[in-house]
């Protein structure tokens, strides 16, 4: 039987099941049949209950098995999974804090105001203010600041919000909406 190629990432199966399918055969088990399956193989089918991910996950969970790896668990993961996750997170989020900055500091990363480099001082600002809204708004009542740059990203970056480090920040914070380095300055 001759395949052809639908896309990158069909699997063997599913491009024999649609050739099986255009050619009048049973999508299972190959032999020929008016419908996508024949009667034997519908009724295996329907004896044979298939259960989705996300039953086997809640079926998992109250078991006190690991969602992931079935491994045993008193939480929904076990250790190992669970610490692959909150590394998989913490990179994902980090990635995503970096080419925030990165375009808001037109790919310099260092603050608008003192010129700092150091990615770890560098936060977020909202030029006209208003972001402690913004982020309970987003994150509904909770307060993270996940919510505000997926946004940015999804919205594809507005105006309205530059890079400035935490000394700056807080400066702008304390002395009325006025940098301490932009005051000395005048």
């Amino acid at each position: 039987m001759e395949f052809a190629r639908i896309g990158n990432n069909m699997n063997r199966q599913t491009l024999m099941r649609r050739q099986r399918k255009v050619d009048d055969l049973c999508i299972d088990c190959g032999q020929p049949s008016e419908t996508t399956r024949c009667i034997p193989c519908r009724k295996r089918n329907s004896l044979t209950k298939i259960k989705s991910v996300r039953h086997l996950q809640v079926e998992r969970g109250a078991e006190h098995k690991c969602i992931k790896c079935n491994g045993p668990a008193g939480a929904r993961l076990c250790n190992m999974c669970s610490t692959k996750q909150k590394e998989w997170s913490k990179a994902a989020r980090g990635k995503l804090v970096r080419s925030i900055l990165s375009h808001y500091s037109n790919g310099d990363m260092c603050c608008a105001c003192c010129g700092e480099r150091q990615y770890l001082f560098l936060t977020l600002d909202h030029i006209e203010g208003g972001g402690t809204q913004e982020r309970l708004a987003l994150s509904n009542g909770k307060g993270g600041g996940r919510g505000v740059y997926l946004r940015l990203k999804r919205e594809g970056y507005p105006v309205g919000y530059q890079v400035l480090c935490v000394n700056c920040q807080f400066g702008r914070a304390l002395n009325h909406g006025v940098c301490p380095h932009r005051a000395l300055a005048k």
